[in-house]
């Protein structure tokens, strides 16, 4: 646990929420240590500001993001580009991000808000940050992880571009 605000289960639950309605994929919990095949292609970040402050970050792979662009386009995966993978991924990222925002100001009691998303090759550094939650999935077919840290009081995501 992240803090009393955020688990494991309601982040991976807000992730198949989101994957179902948008990709029409299940999502199950990734076995044995978590660890991603290969280096991570893309993460996706979003920051979550108000009484709590922190960040989720999407950290998936060149393939992941690819299909997944070709099925919110509906578009052949050979015609995918990098504009689409990028703007699949940050739509998926601000999506997820909103929905743990709605948890995350519902425990709170006040309104949270939600910075625009960012998308960057590779994986970003973790920010300073008080606690972090890594939560590995796999979405489909392929291995993602769903970052979430927490920051201190008065910090940012500062790590993040």
């Amino acid at each position: 646990m992240i803090s009393p605000l955020l688990e494991a289960d309601d982040i991976t639950a807000v992730v198949d929420q989101v994957a179902t309605a948008m990709l029409d994929w299940s999502v199950t919990a990734f076995p044995g240590s978590g660890a991603q095949n290969g280096p991570p292609a893309w993460t996706g970040s979003v920051e979550i500001l108000g009484a709590w402050h922190g960040q989720v970050d999407v950290i998936a792979s060149d393939r992941f993001v690819r299909h997944a662009a070709s099925r919110m386009m509906r578009i052949d995966s050979a015609d995918v580009t990098e504009v689409d993978a990028r703007d699949a991924l940050s739509e998926l990222t601000n999506i997820i991000g909103g929905n743990l925002k709605g948890l995350v100001s519902a425990s709170v009691g006040t309104r949270c808000s939600l910075g625009l998303p960012r998308v960057t090759r590779g994986r970003n550094p973790a920010a300073q940050s008080t606690r972090e939650i890594l939560v590995p999935l796999v979405l489909g077919f392929e291995p993602i992880t769903i970052r979430i840290t927490e920051f201190d009081r008065g910090s940012g995501s500062q790590g993040a571009p």
